[in-house]
C-alpha cells in the first residue's frame, strides 16, 4: 500500500533544493522588522507601553537593522491623521526623534477648532430651521448633525482639506531630517 504523506512532508520535498538569495534574505529581514515596528507602534498607540519601553525596543530594532529608524519615522507620519489619536505619534516625534512638531500640533488644532466652528455654526442653522419650517423650538432640541448629510458634506470637505495641509508639514517636518 502506498504512503501517505502530510502537506508538511509534500511542501518539504517539493522545496528541498530551494534557498534564498542574499537580496531575497535582506528583504525578509527587513519586512519582519517593519512588522515588529508596526507591532510596536500599535501597542504605543494602545498604551500598552510608554515612551521609554518603545525607545529601549526601537533601539534594539535598530541594532538589528540599521533601516528600521526611516521606516520608524515614515510609520509614525503615517499613523497621524486630522480625526486620529495623534498625541502617541506627536510625543514620539518630539521626544524620540526630537523633532519640533509645533507647526503640526498647530494644524491639527486648527482641524479641530475648524470643525468644532463648523459643528456649532451647522447646528444652529438646523435649529433655526427646525424653529421657522416645524414650530419645534426651545432648549430641549438638540440637532442630530451624524444624521445630516450637509453636515457630513461639509465634515469630509474640512478634513479633506486640512488631510492635505497635514500632509505638508508632515512631509516638510519629514525632509528637514
Amino acid at each position: 500500500m502506498g504512503e501517505i504523506k502530510s502537506t508538511l512532508d509534500l511542501v518539504l520535498e517539493k522545496t528541498k533544493g530551494l534557498t534564498l538569495s542574499e537580496e531575497e534574505k535582506r528583504q525578509q529581514r527587513r519586512q519582519e522588522s517593519n512588522d515588529l515596528l508596526r507591532g510596536l507602534l500599535q501597542k504605543y498607540q494602545d498604551r500598552k507601553l510608554n515612551l521609554e519601553q518603545v525607545r529601549k525596543e526601537f533601539e534594539k530594532l535598530k541594532k538589528s537593522d540599521e533601516g528600521v529608524d526611516g521606516a520608524m519615522r515614515v510609520e509614525t507620519f503615517d499613523r497621524i491623521q486630522p480625526d486620529g489619536d495623534n498625541p502617541p505619534f506627536i510625543s514620539l516625534l518630539r521626544d524620540l526623534f526630537h523633532m519640533d512638531v509645533t507647526r503640526l500640533e498647530s494644524t491639527l488644532e486648527g482641524y479641530k477648532s475648524t470643525i468644532r466652528s463648523a459643528a456649532e455654526n451647522r447646528a444652529a442653522e438646523i435649529r433655526k430651521d427646525l424653529s421657522q419650517i416645524h414650530v419645534i423650538h426651545g432648549s430641549a432640541v438638540v440637532p442630530n448633525l451624524e444624521a445630516d448629510g450637509d453636515w457630513a458634506d461639509m465634515k469630509a470637505a474640512i478634513r479633506s482639506e486640512y488631510a492635505n495641509l497635514l500632509d505638508r508639514e508632515k512631509a516638510a517636518l519629514h525632509g528637514r531630517e
